[in-house]
C-alpha cells in the first residue's frame, strides 16, 4: 500500500507543479501583452504632410442608400485626396448621382473612368 500512496504524492505534486508552472505562464502573457502590445501609436509629426491617396469606387446601377454611401467619400478629413469612379456605360443613372455631389462638394477632385469589358 506504501508504494501506491508515494505514487499518489508524486502525481499530486506533478500536477501541482504543473498547475503553477501553468499560471505563472498566464500571468508572464497577460503583462507581456499589456506592456509590449497596447503600445500608444505615436502621431506623424505636423510638418510632415500627408501622402496624397486614390480611392477607386466601381459604380453600376443605383441603389436606394447610393447617395449617402457616396457622400461618406466626399467629406473625409483626410488632406489631400481623389476618388476615381469607375462606371462601365457613360448613361449608367449613378453618373448622374455622382455629379450632383460633384457640384454639393467643389473641394473634392473627383474622376471618371469608363472600363472597356473585353
Amino acid at each position: 500500500m506504501a508504494p501506491m500512496i508515494y505514487t499518489l504524492y508524486g502525481f499530486a505534486i506533478f500536477f501541482f507543479i504543473f498547475w503553477c508552472a501553468m499560471w505563472l505562464l498566464h500571468l508572464i502573457a497577460i503583462f507581456y501583452g499589456k506592456y509590449r502590445l497596447h503600445k500608444k501609436v505615436k502621431p506623424l509629426p505636423a510638418d510632415e504632410p500627408y501622402p496624397g491617396v486614390s480611392i477607386l469606387k466601381p459604380l453600376m446601377g443605383v441603389d436606394p442608400h447610393l447617395v449617402s454611401n457616396l457622400e461618406t467619400f466626399f467629406t473625409m478629413s483626410y488632406p489631400l485626396y481623389e476618388i476615381l469612379f469607375c462606371i462601365e456605360d457613360e448613361k449608367d443613372p449613378a453618373v448622374d448621382v455622382v455629379n450632383a455631389l460633384i457640384e454639393k462638394h467643389p473641394k473634392v477632385s473627383p474622376m471618371f473612368l469608363l472600363a472597356v469589358l473585353l
